[in-house]
């Protein structure tokens, strides 16, 4: 996220809009969230959907662009969310692409 290899991010229990980007020239990437967060993909490289795809992953190819909504209303103060990548050579098992607290407020501290 944004250059960080194992990012953390604070959000809000509300929808979040997300930007995910392949920028490795060789390796494909099979993202999926635990707490049953799913993904809802509204564009890729070619342009906005016609309509909006629920689904539980998203894998992205080298070069690939993909615009997701990820909605964390459902979930409670406090959990935490991770994003897995499960691809043929995922990351080792302690560490996480990508990590989400929910809190109250993101401007609040």
């Amino acid at each position: 996220m944004n250059g960080k290899t194992w990012p953390y991010l604070q959000v809000e229990p509300r929808q979040y809009r997300f930007r995910l980007v392949n920028g490795s020239n060789a390796r494909f990437y099979n993202l999926s969230m635990n707490k049953g967060v799913k993904f809802i993909v509204i564009a890729t490289d070619g342009g906005y959907l016609p309509n909006a795809v629920l689904t539980p992953n998203v894998i992205i190819g080298t070069g690939e662009r993909y615009e997701v909504i990820v909605d964390f209303t459902n979930l409670k103060l406090g959990t935490n969310v991770v994003m897995f990548n499960t691809a043929r050579t995922p990351f080792p098992a302690e560490h996480y692409p990508r990590r989400v607290a929910l809190t109250r407020s993101c401007s609040s501290g």
